[in-house]
């Protein structure tokens, strides 16, 4: 059932609209598997992350001193990360 309903108010955005672009079926294609790269890699590098946990998010100066004291016996495969991030 339609009807006439107040409207509560009106406002004006003067900011600058940008022109859509139609982009054409290669360039879409190439987007998308750029897309498709970035989020494989992004994976790839959170399923290695995810194998070395640093859950107290020490930093790498810290990380280097645990491992000089405590030094673990592990070979390539099975060894640990150090994240070397800066905030």
């Amino acid at each position: 059932m339609a009807g006439i309903q107040k409207i509560g108010g009106i406002s004006y955005n003067s900011s600058r609209v940008e022109p859509v672009t139609r982009y054409s079926k290669e360039h879409r294609s190439k987007k998308l598997k750029e897309t498709e790269e970035e989020a494989a890699d992004r994976a790839e590098t959170l399923a290695y992350l995810a194998k070395y946990p640093n859950p107290d998010h020490l930093s790498f100066a810290e990380l280097l001193d645990q491992a000089t004291k405590n030094p673990l016996e592990a070979d390539d495969e099975t060894g640990y990360i150090v994240d070397i991030k800066t905030p």
